[in-house]
């Protein structure tokens, strides 16, 4: 039968709760941009990066507006984000609103492990499991022939109310078959600049694992974290060559000089990485670039090898300093060699980025105290903190469905957020342990505030009352200073909170931090009320005021 070439548009989901960084707002989707790369030569796709937007009234607008598209045959949502399934879920929902008859598919982890669900519970005609460059191609070729119920690998659909279909997990065999994946399809203009870093400063400080343009060489993780939704999957590389071509055609495409490698370990295969470096050297691609690997998988030659190609930073998750938890979580890390490979990474010239998450099962407070006491020993050049959640298709499912603490049906009846495994410790105990992290991590970077707020913390220590003593202060979350205090032997942490209003007037609040952990926080939320009283009083005093009291609203 003859097949026509259809038309298709590739969405993400959009933001709809807390969810914050950089890479996740504007970071090319690879998910759908590779997938429109596989099937160009069997559908006409368009593809939209619809992550850093929070106005569902905007998106909604949008989306009806493909939906009225008559020449639409395929309208396919990434679900890769569990977190943001509710954007997700609104898309389908406001797309099939208005058009009833154009078939829409979901694909990315999230539909993956979920896929009856979504099937059951969302106006879904088909589910891609597992990677989707094959199954999606194979999917338009067969709409290209007319068919409605095509039986293909990787595959979900419902027949008669129930699900029919291939529910397991496909994989792509050989990568190096699949194409490029298709930047173009994305606009890159607005976050271009985070991707074209000063490569003649090779020291890049500043540099963390989301500012590199996101690049695969390889899919798959033989290990088998807990909490992670893809644990346990075959190792498949990305031949150095094309490697090398890829970033030699993005940078002669569009002038990218940062990258990020996002393969899950990337050291795994090590004769691989060095390889891969001696053809970037050959090439002399003028880059900078980042991974992320384990801490035990890194040796002398290794970092060497990646530094002269163009390495500047390495992430490693740790998850916990305990001992006791390592082999609890699956991750089975010797804590006194990552701790030496790390000196060995900075040593290298290779900053260093650490990942670390609270909330194991049976994890407690000495468990914790070993992850802080871990996180000041390594003393990494970056760290990013979380609560282990319960994703779909983990380790960590499997424990909370067998304790009777969650069920798949979270996901689908609460649409915000995600679970917490939380036997043995509240949220609010997690969230303050969270808390106390950031703030370690704060004081253990020792970064100063800007000069005007050196000034207003300079003032606070001459207002505070005798016997209270600021002992530190320094830069904390942006527009925010953290000030440790001692009262009576006590620590006690306030945040100094600060921004400019539309007119360029300082707004300032000076509360109790999350991290403070003293028994005296109504006395010391009094202390700084007073503290901040006084503050005000004294800058109205001046021909010109200081501040002005308390924070603005939509500033």
């Amino acid at each position: 039968m003859e097949k026509n070439r259809i038309k298709a548009h590739l969405v993400t989901s959009y933001t709809t709760g807390h969810m914050g960084g950089i890479s996740i707002y504007t970071s090319p989707p690879l998910g759908i941009i590779g997938i429109a790369a596989a099937a160009a030569a069997h559908v006409s796709v368009s593809c939209i990066n619809l992550m850093p937007l929070r106005d569902g009234t905007i998106v909604k607008k949008y989306i009806r507006e493909i939906a009225r598209d008559e020449s639409l045959d395929l309208f396919g949502v990434s679900l890769n984000i569990s977190e943001t399934r509710a954007g997700a879920y609104k898309i389908i929902e406001w797309f099939r609103e208005v058009n009833t008859h154009t078939p829409i598919v979901a694909g990315g982890i999230h539909a993956s492990h979920l896929c009856e669900q979504i099937l059951e519970n969302l106006p879904v005609d088909y589910v891609v499991c597992g990677e989707g460059e094959d199954t999606f191609t194979e999917l338009c070729d067969a709409l290209g022939r007319g068919e409605t119920s095509p039986s293909l690998p990787g595959l979900a659909r419902l027949e008669d109310g129930k699900i029919a279909g291939d529910t397991s997990m496909r994989l792509v065999g050989n990568l190096d078959a699949l194409p490029f994946p298709d930047y173009s399809k994305v606009d890159m203009r607005i976050p271009s600049a985070l991707y074209t870093l000063p490569v003649e400063k090779y020291n890049l400080r500043e540099m963390k694992l989301e500012d590199g343009l996101p690049v695969e060489t390889a899919r798959g993780c033989p290990f088998r974290c807990v909490f992670c939704g893809i644990a346990g999957k075959t190792l498949r590389l990305h031949s150095p060559e094309y490697v090398r071509d890829l970033l030699l055609l993005l940078h002669k495409s569009h002038g990218f000089t940062a990258f990020t490698f996002i393969d899950d370990c990337f050291t795994l295969n090590r004769q691989h990485v060095l390889t891969t470096c001696e053809e970037l050297n050959r090439r002399s691609i003028p880059m900078t670039w980042a991974a992320q690997t384990r801490i035990d998988m890194v040796d002398d030659e290794l970092l060497t090898a990646m530094r002269r190609a163009g390495c500047r930073l390495l992430a490693f998750g740790i998850e916990s300093g305990s001992e006791r938890v390592q082999p609890a979580i699956k991750k089975n890390l010797n804590l006194k060699l990552a701790l030496e490979n790390i000196k060995k990474v900075k040593s290298s010239g290779i900053n260093v980025q650490l990942f670390f998450l609270i909330g194991h099962p049976g994890e407690n407070r000495l468990d914790v105290k070993s992850t802080t006491d871990f996180l000041k020993a390594a003393a990494p050049e970056h760290a990013c903190f979380d609560i282990a959640k319960i994703l779909p298709g983990t380790e960590l499912a499997r424990l909370a469905s067998e304790a009777g603490i969650h069920d798949d049906s979270f996901w689908i009846t609460q649409r915000e957020g995600a679970p917490y495994f939380t036997v043995g410790s509240d949220e609010n105990t997690l969230r303050a342990a969270l808390n106390r992290l950031y703030f370690e991590w704060y004081r253990l970077r020792r970064k100063s505030p800007p000069q005007h707020i050196r000034e207003i913390i300079r003032r606070i220590v001459e207002l505070a009352p005798d016997g209270v003593v600021v002992k530190e202060s320094f830069a904390g979350p942006s527009d925010c200073a953290i000030l440790v205090f001692e009262i009576e032997g006590t620590e006690a942490v306030a945040e100094l909170l600060y921004n400019r209003g539309r007119d360029r007037s300082l707004f300032l609040d000076l509360v109790v931090s999350p991290a403070d952990t003293s028994e005296k926080r109504k006395y010391f939320t009094k202390l700084l009320r007073d503290i901040l009283e006084r503050l005000h009083r004294a800058s109205e005093k001046n021909s010109r005021a200081l501040f002005k009291h308390g924070t603005p609203p939509d500033v």
